[in-house]
C-alpha cells in the first residue's frame, strides 16, 4: 500500500465582513477561535452561531401536504402501508423513522428492503413482486423512488399507491407517483436541498402527525417529534450531505437528545458495540463508529438486520442485532483489506500510476464492498476512481465510482457512455459518487475511454489534495478546553471541523502498532507539551524541529483526560 501523498495546505482567510462577524460571535460569547472558525465557513448571524435558529418549515416542500393527507387518511381508515428502504445507513434510519413514526400515529405498517445483490436500487418490480402478497394499500419509499418509473408503474398495476419521500437528483422523467416529497424536485422550493433521506422522512412524520391534529384523530399519548431526532441524525451524518445550518439543528437535536441519555435502545446498542461515550457523542460517532455498522450489512448480508436494531424496543433485542453487526462490520474489514491489496498490486502491474483515473477489476472482488475501496484509493491518489466486481448477472461486471473536486463522475461516465456507443447496460450517480453496469469484454474499452474523458475534462492537469488551515494557534491556546468546545459544535461535509498548524520541538518520536504504521511523537511550544498522533504513518523526522497540520483531540484514558494532536501532514522544520 503506497504513503500517503503530501497535501497541499492553503490558509482560511477572513474578508473584512467576516472578520466583522467573528467580533459579534465572540461578543455573543463564543472562543475567538470558534468564532472565527464559524465566520470562514459562512456562518452569517449571531442565532446561527449559537444555534438559536429554527427549522426550515415543511410547508415549503412539493407534495407535503399531499402526502400527509393521503397517510393520515390511511391511518384513519386502517388502511395498510409497506415502506421499501434503501440499504444504506440514510435508508435504514429512513425506515426506521418512518416505521415507528407512523406506528406511533396509529398506522399498519411493516417495510421491506431490497437486497443489492438480487433486487437492485430502489422500487423496482421485482420489489413489487415481494411487497404485493403483504396486501399493502400503499408503498412509501425512503431514501429511494425518485427513479423507480418501472417500479412504481408495477405497483399502480396492482392497485397499491405509491409515496414517495426522497432526496436524490431525479432523472429526465420523474415517475407519476401519488405524491413526491423531495427537495430536489425541479418544482420544489424547500431552501435546503441538503436533506438526507432521514430528514425529508422526519419531516413527512411532521407533516402527517399534524394533519392527524387538524383532523381531530391524533392521540395524546404520542411522542414529540424530537423523539426521533437520534435516528435523523445518524442517518444525516452518515449520508455524508453537506451540513447546512437545517442539517446541522437536525444533528445537533439529535446528539442532544443522545448525551442526555435518551436514546432509542438500538442507538444505545451501537454506541456499545463501537465502544463510544453516549454523553460525550459527536457527528464522528456517526460517521466512523455506528455508521459504519449499520452499512456492513447492506453491503454483505441484510439491511433488514439493522433496521431491526433501530426499531428495537428493548436494550436486550438491540445488543442482539448490534452485535450482529459489528460481526458483519468486522468481516467487512477484512474483505476491504484483502481487496485493498489486491487493488494496488494491480494498479502497480498495469502501471497506473502516471494516470488521471485509476480501474480496478478483479473476478474474487466482492460486490458491496467496491466503494468503500474506490473510495480509499481516491483518498491516497487524488485521482477518479472504478472498482469493478463480477455482477450477479453472468458476463457483467459491477462498478462503484468515487471522484475527487473538480470532476463530476456522473457526467464524465455520460460522455464515456455516448463515445463508446453506449457503453454501459446501466449507470448513474452524482458528482462525487456513481455506479455502473458493463459487459465484462468491453472492460479495457472502458478503461481507455475513461482516462480520455477524464483528462479533457481537468484539462490536462492532474489535481494536487489540499488540506484548509484555520490558522497557526498560539502555545497557550492548545488546550483541553478548546478541544471540548470544538467537539460541542457539530462539522461535517462542507461544514468541516478546524484545522491547524505549528512549529514544534520534537522531543520524542515512536512507532506504534503491529505493522509499526503509525508515528508517535511528544511535541513541546512555549513551555507545554502534547502527544501527537500520526496514524498510517512511519516515517520518522529527522529533524529536531516539526511543522504540524493537525486537529485537537481530547481523549480519556483510565479515567484521566488529556488533549492529543491528531495530525494531519508533517514537515520537518
Amino acid at each position: 500500500m503506497p504513503m500517503s501523498k503530501p497535501l497541499l495546505v492553503q490558509k482560511r482567510t477572513l474578508t473584512p465582513e467576516q472578520e466583522d462577524l467573528a467580533k459579534a460571535f465572540e461578543s455573543a460569547g463564543m472562543t475567538r477561535v470558534i468564532a472565527r472558525a464559524l465566520a470562514m465557513r459562512g456562518v452569517t448571524t449571531v442565532e446561527e452561531a449559537l444555534g438559536q435558529y429554527r427549522l426550515e418549515p415543511y410547508r415549503e416542500l412539493r407534495d407535503i401536504d399531499t402526502i400527509a393527507d393521503k397517510i393520515s387518511d390511511g391511518i384513519i381508515h386502517k388502511e395498510r402501508f409497506i415502506v421499501v428502504a434503501d440499504y444504506d445507513c440514510d435508508g435504514a434510519t429512513a425506515c426506521a423513522v418512518a416505521v415507528s413514526g407512523l406506528k406511533a400515529l396509529g398506522a399498519d405498517i411493516d417495510f421491506v428492503v431490497p437486497n443489492r445483490f438480487i433486487h437492485g436500487y430502489g422500487l423496482t418490480p421485482s420489489v413489487v413482486e415481494v411487497v404485493a402478497p403483504m396486501n399493502p394499500r400503499w408503498i412509501i419509499t425512503v431514501d429511494n423512488g425518485i427513479a423507480s418509473n418501472a417500479g412504481v408503474a408495477a405497483a399502480q398495476a396492482k392497485g397499491i399507491g405509491v409515496l414517495v419521500t426522497d432526496h436524490h437528483l431525479p432523472g429526465d422523467v420523474i415517475p407519476p407517483a401519488e405524491a413526491i416529497v423531495n427537495p430536489n424536485h425541479p418544482e420544489c422550493t424547500f431552501s435546503s436541498k441538503n436533506l438526507a433521506g432521514v430528514g425529508v422522512m422526519y419531516y413527512v412524520l411532521a407533516a402527517t402527525r399534524e394533519a392527524l391534529k387538524q383532523k381531530g384523530a391524533l392521540s395524546p399519548t404520542v411522542p414529540a417529534l424530537s423523539a426521533w431526532l437520534d435516528l435523523v441524525a445518524l442517518g444525516t451524518v452518515a449520508d455524508v450531505v453537506k451540513l447546512d445550518a437545517n442539517n446541522r439543528w437536525l444533528v445537533r437535536q439529535g446528539l442532544r437528545l443522545i448525551r442526555a441519555g435518551h436514546a432509542r435502545p438500538g442507538v444505545r446498542a451501537l454506541f456499545e458495540v463501537a465502544r463510544r461515550d453516549m454523553s460525550k457523542a459527536c457527528a464522528q460517532d456517526f460517521g466512523f463508529g455506528l455508521g459504519p455498522r449499520i452499512n456492513a450489512a447492506g453491503r454483505l448480508e441484510d439491511m433488514s438486520i439493522g433496521i431491526k436494531c433501530l426499531l428495537s424496543t428493548t436494550l436486550e433485542e438491540a445488543r442482539g442485532y448490534a452485535e450482529q453487526l459489528n460481526d458483519i462490520n468486522e468481516r467487512r474489514k477484512n474483505i476491504e483489506k484483502e481487496m485493498k491489496e489486491t487493488a494496488w498490486q494491480t494498479i502497480h502491474i498495469e502501471n497506473q500510476a502516471g494516470r488521471f483515473t485509476r480501474v480496478v477489476f478483479d473476478p474474487s472482488f466482492h460486490e458491496g464492498v467496491i466503494g468503500i475501496v474506490a473510495g480509499r484509493i481516491k483518498e491516497e491518489e487524488n485521482v477518479p476512481v472504478l472498482v469493478f466486481a463480477p455482477a450477479q448477472e453472468e458476463g457483467y461486471l459491477k462498478g462503484s465510482g468515487r471522484s475527487i473536486p473538480g470532476l463530476h463522475l456522473r457526467d464524465a461516465l455520460d460522455l464515456v457512455h455516448k463515445r463508446g456507443q453506449e457503453l454501459f447496460y446501466k449507470f448513474g450517480g452524482h458528482a462525487m459518487a456513481a455506479g455502473v453496469t458493463l459487459k465484462a469484454d468491453r472492460l479495457n474499452q472502458f478503461m481507455a475511454l475513461f482516462e480520455q474523458v477524464v483528462q479533457e475534462l481537468m484539462e490536462h492537469r492532474l489535481s494536487q489534495k489540499e488540506i484548509w488551515v484555520d490558522e497557526e494557534l498560539h502555545f497557550h491556546d492548545i488546550q483541553l478546553e478548546l478541544a471540548d468546545e470544538i467537539q460541542d459544535h457539530v462539522w461535517g461535509q462542507a461544514f468541516e471541523e478546524p484545522v491547524f498548524e505549528g512549529h514544534f520541538k520534537l522531543l520524542e518520536a515512536r512507532l506504534l502498532g503491529m505493522d509499526k504504521q503509525h508515528l508517535k511523537m511528544v511535541v513541546q511550544a512555549g513551555p507545554f507539551e502534547w502527544e501527537a498522533m500520526h496514524f498510517f504513518n512511519s516515517e520518522i523526522p529527522q529533524s529536531p524541529w516539526v511543522r504540524l497540520v493537525y486537529r485537537l483531540s481530547a481523549n480519556e484514558f483510565n479515567g484521566q483526560r488529556k488533549l492529543n494532536l491528531m495530525v494531519i501532514q508533517k514537515f520537518e522544520a
